[in-house]
């Protein structure tokens, strides 16, 4: 009961984070408890973003590198772009961007919030309406 664990190491329900915005908020936690604050750590998708000689990469939650889950890919060669959005259960649980991360932020919120997702709002995500993620969010908060 007096032993706080935060950042590169400490696990939580079975998954070790790894990175700096995870550790920094298992911090605060584990701070505040320190303090005699009652708060939890609720977990977070896991996230990376990269930059390397201009070009951008972020993975949000499962990217599902075994190619097990519903997923909308779409690749661009010539532009050096690809987007994966992986679903399980009409859920978007996980997302790779390569080239062009415009749209991280909303999936990365739809993942955080479990948002269900419809087979119309897949067709708007498989045209690159990133938006129709936005609109389920206000929609799901009224």
């Amino acid at each position: 009961s007096d032993i706080f664990a935060a950042g590169d190491q400490a696990e939580h329900r079975h998954v070790v984070y790894g990175v700096w915005g995870a550790a920094q908020k298992q911090g605060e936690v584990a701070g505040a408890n320190m303090a005699g604050q009652a708060i939890r750590f609720p977990g977070m998708v896991p996230s990376n973003f990269l930059k390397v000689a201009d070009i951008q990469l972020a993975a949000l939650g499962d990217i599902d590198a075994e190619g097990n889950r519903e997923a909308l890919v779409e690749q661009d060669a010539a532009h050096y772009r690809y987007r994966k959005l992986v679903f399980a259960r009409n859920r978007l649980v996980g997302a790779l961007f390569y080239g062009d991360l415009q749209g991280r932020l909303l999936v990365g919120g739809a993942i955080d919030q479990a948002l269900e997702i419809t087979e119309g709002m897949k067709k708007e995500l498989a045209r690159g309406n990133m938006q129709v993620l936005a609109e389920a969010a206000r929609h799901r908060a009224q």
